[in-house]
């Protein structure tokens, strides 16, 4: 099992991921956009990884990819721009829903299938 660091960029159109292997010092780099789809390699990096570690990975980088992760028969068919535009549609919600300070409101809660370590969340 594999520790990870990653963080993760979402523009329109564009999605990346950079993870580098605390143990190896490998570094991996995942696009999905209109000329680059790299979902399956990217689920298939994620299989054997035991923690996530990142900047404000909790709060923000796992809330936006954990349904991308977690129901991969959603997402499998969409081209790479579709997908990546999806991706940041959830950005975008993941961002809306942290300026949201009705008192009492509790966040949605997102699941972690893979155990994160958050040095910021």
């Amino acid at each position: 099992m594999r520790q990870v660091v990653y963080d993760t960029e979402t523009i329109v159109n564009c999605f990346t991921c950079c993870c580098i292997d605390v143990s190896t010092n490998v570094i991996r780099r995942f696009v999905i956009c209109a000329w680059r789809n790299d979902y399956e390699e990217f689920l298939d990096y994620l299989e054997d990884i035991s923690v996530l570690i990142g900047f404000n990975n909790i709060g923000f980088d796992w809330a936006v990819i954990a349904d991308f992760v977690q129901n991969p028969d959603k997402y499998r068919r969409m081209r790479g721009y579709t997908l990546a535009k999806a991706i940041y549609k959830r950005s975008q919600e993941v961002i809306e829903e942290a300026k949201d300070r009705t008192p009492g409101k509790k966040k949605k809660w997102v699941e972690m299938t893979i155990p994160q370590l958050g040095l910021v969340s």
